[in-house]
């Protein structure tokens, strides 16, 4: 008797939760790309980025952010036991995590870590991208003084930003 046949039959005893095999057609459209096409998937990862905001759970990253070619980060929901070897939870929230393309690439489908509830919060996110984003606009605006002050041409939002921020005035708008 192999391993596998060995363990089935140990949890198939009473008082174990009993396994009731997947039809193998379901299992493989499961396991396939056509399942991230489908609606079933499109809802549960709704309700997930509902449940989770969009930011990756593992850095942190939201899609305001750019990744290392300069592109907006890309945010996935991604099983937290993989579907390919756990087909019965792919449609189960509770088995659901969001990460940016670069964490989810990075655990792959081997890795069962849960980063749900180990990063910081949503809001201390949220604020400390509004204060990175305010310092961003200071050195864009001190940038602008510097290559105006050297004659080089700005564009004209960059030349709005910069008369805003000589009279005192907020950045944005």
């Amino acid at each position: 008797m192999t391993k596998t046949k060995r363990l089935l039959k140990a949890l198939q005893q009473p008082g174990v939760v009993t396994i009731v095999p997947m039809p193998e057609q379901r299992r493989l459209f499961i396991i396939g790309d056509e399942f991230l096409k489908s609606f079933e998937w499109k809802e549960v990862r709704g309700k997930a980025l509902d449940r989770h905001g969009s930011f990756c759970m593992r850095c942190g990253r939201c899609r305001m952010d750019k990744d290392d070619a300069g592109e907006p980060v890309k945010i996935t929901v991604d099983h937290v036991k993989p579907r390919r070897h756990f087909p019965e939870l792919a449609l189960d929230v509770g088995n659901l995590q969001v990460l940016c393309g670069d964490c989810n690439i990075a655990k792959g489908s081997w890795d069962h870590t849960d980063w749900r509830g180990k990063f910081v919060d949503r809001d201390e996110v949220h604020a400390l991208f509004l204060d990175m984003r305010g310092e961003i606009e200071r050195l864009q605006v001190a940038l602008s003084a510097a290559l105006e002050g050297r004659g080089i041409p700005i564009s004209k939002k960059r030349k709005a930003k910069l008369e805003r921020a000589q009279l005192g005035l907020p950045l944005a708008g």
